[in-house]
């Protein structure tokens, strides 16, 4: 496979604009974050405690493994319900929506 010479690694002015875009986005939440922390100081104060709480008192690697388990002990009942209640509509609506033939006199 051969690559032309015709083809260059510099960014294409669209992409700058999209990347400039994407740092200003960022820039604008972190400020947005930043004056929060600074309005709510005990409320990001007590995230970041039970934060570290449970990241020093339990594993994180059992906390996500206890979050997945929950995850797919209720997504399976949820599949089930939605499946029987797509057959039951499958089933239960008359065939109107066939298309008819209109026949003239």
């Amino acid at each position: 496979m051969e690559i032309s010479p015709n083809v260059t690694l510099r960014p294409e002015p669209d992409q700058k604009r999209a990347e400039v875009r994407f740092q200003q986005q960022w820039e604008q939440r972190l400020n947005e974050l930043k004056v929060g922390i600074a309005e709510r100081p005990l409320l990001y104060g007590g995230i970041a405690f039970v934060a570290g709480f449970l990241s020093n008192t339990y594993p994180a690697r059992i906390l996500f493994q206890l979050l997945a388990r929950l995850v797919s002990w209720f997504s399976v009942p949820a599949i089930l319900l939605l499946g029987v209640l797509k057959l039951s509509n499958l089933l239960s609506i008359p065939k109107r929506n066939e298309p008819t033939i209109l026949q003239r006199p």
